[in-house]
């Protein structure tokens, strides 16, 4: 497993069992890059959606 190759490798880190808290979860760095992409691809698609909808507006 993981865990022997690391012993073998002289590294026996603690990585504990409560994992992060709640609190942590915003600044953890997959999140942080999932949240930008979500933010990146929402505003772009509500871009799009006011303009369709002042074309709309507009009878173009």
């Amino acid at each position: 497993t993981a865990y022997e190759e690391l012993k073998e490798a002289g590294l026996e880190p603690d990585f504990g069992t409560g994992g992060m808290v709640a609190e942590d979860w915003s600044s953890f760095g997959s999140v942080v890059k999932t949240m930008t992409e979500f933010k990146t691809a929402y505003d772009a698609f509500k871009a799009r959606t006011l303009e369709f909808v002042k074309k709309v507006a507009r009878g173009d």
